[in-house]
């Protein structure tokens, strides 16, 4: 259940919904079509990917709480090594300056804005906007476009470091990157398409990689950003696209399987 756990916090969600999803009943009239309707809803669709996550000798199982600590125990293990990864092992790769990334102090001057810092007025206080971000966009002219979200440079090159290894993102959106011939997640966990919440994944841990944060935890211990929240909300966006048949979410996908397969 641990490995199950580590995927899953590279494909899915670095996140539980609510701890109730290890002890709720499936709702045999859930829909994936109503899933972000309520809390309720997302809970039972969060239980639906992990039981999916969960080897098949073990779904039957997944209230014991030995299944929840293990799974949940593999989810923790992995958010902490991608936030390692990418803030040390990869940081000489994904930074154009290092000294820019050295203090909460010197992200917050040279990064806040990049990342959605929208400064208090005499009507509301400082706060991280969610979409207004350029880092999610490849095009970014102060608007929030679909046919340009998630599409950023900086949380592809994330993915490429946390599945290919801290030099993964080397050439990548040049055509150059390739699976290396050692271990790495990308083989160890055979994956082998984008998924929603690879991009949202990828998408937060950038978010966090420039923040003033100095840990990775659910609220921003700095920026007090909900990164919980965020991912879900990334990811909600993303699915309703793909689930309405919308031109921006399809080809958003195609683009990212485009460049890692």
């Amino acid at each position: 259940a641990r490995e199950a756990g580590r995927r899953f916090a590279l494909t899915k969600a670095m996140f539980i919904v609510d701890e109730t999803v290890w002890t709720v009943e499936e709702d045999d009239d859930f829909d994936f079509a109503n899933e972000f309707v309520s809390l309720d809803t997302q809970i039972q669709g969060q239980l639906r990917d992990i039981l999916d996550a969960l080897p098949d000798d073990i779904k039957s199982k997944r209230k014991q709480e030995w299944i929840a600590k293990s799974f949940g125990d593999g989810i923790l293990g992995q958010r902490s090594s991608s936030a390692h990864r990418i803030r040390v092992q990869a940081l000489p790769v994904l930074a154009d300056n290092m000294a820019d990334f050295d203090t909460s102090a010197s992200r917050f001057e040279k990064f806040a804005t990049f990342i959605g810092h929208q400064k208090a007025t005499e009507q509301r206080s400082a706060y991280y906007d969610s979409l207004k971000a350029p880092i999610l966009y490849d095009e970014w002219d102060g608007k929030i476009d679909l046919n340009h979200i998630f599409r950023g440079p900086m949380p592809l090159k994330v993915c490429a470091s946390l599945i290919r290894g801290a030099r993964g993102a080397v050439g990548l959106l040049e055509g150059r990157s390739k699976l290396p011939q050692g271990k790495c997640l990308q083989s160890q966990y055979k994956i082998k398409c984008v998924t929603p919440g690879t991009i949202t994944i990828s998408t937060v841990l950038a978010i966090y990689l420039h923040s003033a944060d100095t840990q990775f935890v659910e609220i921003g211990d700095e920026t007090t950003i909900d990164y919980g929240k965020r991912e879900r909300q990334y990811r909600k966006r993303i699915i309703e696209g793909l689930q309405k048949r919308q031109t921006w979410a399809r080809e958003l996908l195609a683009y990212w399987n485009s460049i890692f397969f």
